[in-house]
Order: structure tokens, then C-alpha cells, then sequence
């Protein structure tokens, strides 16, 4: 039988579920109170099919440029494409066509879960690729009903919802790697960032450590 914290079992007495019924997704089939919430919902089709009916409201947050320099600039959590949109505030953006926040568009073809690939708009970007990776809709509820406050700090947790973030942050990662390529991508007549234009995508400590280097070498 699968193992559980005296915590969890205490969730597990408060929503009726019988652990002996819950597939544990941690170490070794540990059970988690992720699991234990996912079991006490036994479909989550109908909650989600719900949830795809609501139009998210406008919810605008500080984010910092992950690339270093520049202010927080305040972007909505249902933005499709939040770096560009941080970009161009930032400093205008890149050239040519900008990335979008899935590689095959700002929404993906499939989702590992089946649900409707469309239903991501109204999911936060901070936890999107997540949502898209997930792969059983019990899972994927737990993991929307999770704040986005609290998702970071849960990436690789031993437990649904750290996996699922887990898998989504690779995809994450991708999207960031495409999106500075972009911002640093010059036209056909420019071959070189200007010291000033490098100080200002990257911040000024970044400039410094790269005319170190160059004199270093």
C-alpha cells in the first residue's frame, strides 16, 4: 500500500477518500495531498468544461525582465505572448516576426491531457505549459486550482502538481531562449549590438562584464 503523511491522511478523513483507492504520484508511490484532492474528484471533465466557459478578467502583475536591466512592467496573467509584450515595453522588441509562447503558436495543436487546446487562453501564462503538459484531466484540475503565487516555489515538488510544473517549465525555458533571440536579432544592414543598445536589452553590469571579457582576451 502506498505511504501517506499524517497530513495527508487528515485530508484525506476530511474529504471522504479511502487512500487505498489513490494512486500515489511521489517517490516510490508516496501519496500527496495533490493526489488525495485529484481522488476526491473522481471527473474532473465537468469542472473543467465549466471553466472554459469563463472568460478570465484582466489581472495585471509586475514582471521583471528575465535578461537582466529595465523596470517591472506591469502584464495581464492571460497575455498570449507575455515576453514579447515585456519586450516591447522594455525596449521595443526585436526584429522580424516575434516568437510565439508555444513553438507551434501562442496556443499548442494537442494537450497531453486531451482538453481542448483553445481553453489554455484562460489559463495564466505563468502556469500554461504546465496546463498543456499535464497528462490526466484529475491532475490538470489540481493544478488550476493552484495560485500562481504559489506555483514557483513547487516547481519539482514531489507531487502532481510539481511534476506538471516541472514538465512545463521546459517548455518555459525554450520559450525565454527564443524570445532573446529575438531581441537581439538585427537587420540585414546591421552586423553588431551598439555598447548602447547591449546596456540597454541587458543592463549596464552585463556591458561591463562583456568589455571585460573582450579586454581579457
Amino acid at each position: 500500500m502506498a505511504t501517506a503523511s499524517q497530513h495527508v491522511q487528515a485530508e484525506a478523513d476530511r474529504l471522504g477518500v479511502a487512500l487505498a483507492q489513490v494512486r500515489g504520484t511521489g517517490a516510490g508511490g508516496r501519496i500527496s495531498l495533490a493526489d488525495v484532492r485529484a481522488a476526491a474528484r473522481p471527473s474532473a471533465r465537468p469542472v473543467l468544461a465549466a471553466a472554459t466557459r469563463r472568460r478570465p478578467t484582466s489581472r495585471m502583475r509586475p514582471m521583471l525582465s528575465p535578461w537582466g536591466g529595465g523596470s517591472p512592467v506591469e502584464i495581464d496573467d492571460y497575455d498570449e505572448n507575455p515576453l514579447v509584450t515585456l519586450a516591447r515595453a522594455l525596449d521595443g522588441g526585436g526584429y522580424g516576426e516575434p516568437p510565439t509562447f508555444f513553438a507551434s503558436g501562442n496556443l499548442p495543436p494537442v494537450t497531453a491531457s486531451g482538453w481542448e487546446p483553445q481553453n489554455l487562453a484562460g489559463v495564466p501564462w505563468q502556469i500554461r505549459h504546465a496546463a498543456a503538459a499535464t497528462p490526466s484531466l484529475p491532475e490538470l484540475f489540481v493544478l488550476l486550482e493552484t495560485p500562481v503565487e504559489d506555483a514557483a516555489p513547487m516547481v519539482g515538488a514531489d507531487d502532481a502538481v510539481g511534476n506538471a510544473l516541472g514538465r512545463g517549465a521546459y517548455g518555459w525555458q525554450e520559450y525565454m531562449t527564443r524570445v532573446a533571440a529575438w531581441r537581439v536579432a538585427l537587420p540585414p544592414d546591421r552586423q553588431e549590438l551598439t555598447a548602447e543598445e547591449w546596456a540597454r536589452l541587458f543592463g549596464e553590469d552585463s556591458q561591463k562584464e562583456e568589455v571585460q571579457q573582450d579586454e581579457q582576451a
